[in-house]
């Protein structure tokens, strides 16, 4: 499973920011899977965990191929947007 994040200013939330996880993984060669939703920072396991249950949605593809184009294209779409690899706050 491939784990992103994205972390805002946002002016409409209380603290000002706002941060979303999104996850895709291929649960078999020709399924697609993805999750989304925020996300909250824990101190204490310094690890970002889910504030509510994720949204998700799977996608079956003919081919193995077409799967994994899907998931890259994907990945791609959230990496323009804005979402990384590893929060910024771990790279602190």
């Amino acid at each position: 499973m491939k784990t992103f994040f994205c972390i805002r200013l946002n002016q409409y939330n209380k603290s000002g920011i706002s941060s979303k996880i999104w996850k895709i993984e291929r649960s078999s060669p020709r399924i697609v899977r993805a999750y989304w939703g925020s996300c909250i920072f824990d101190k204490k396991r310094r690890k970002p965990i889910p504030s509510k249950k994720l949204g998700s949605k799977k996608w079956s593809f003919h081919s193995e191929k077409d799967a994994i184009i899907f998931e890259q294209k994907r990945i791609q779409e959230k990496k323009r947007q804005g979402y990384e690899r590893s929060p910024k706050w771990r790279q602190m």
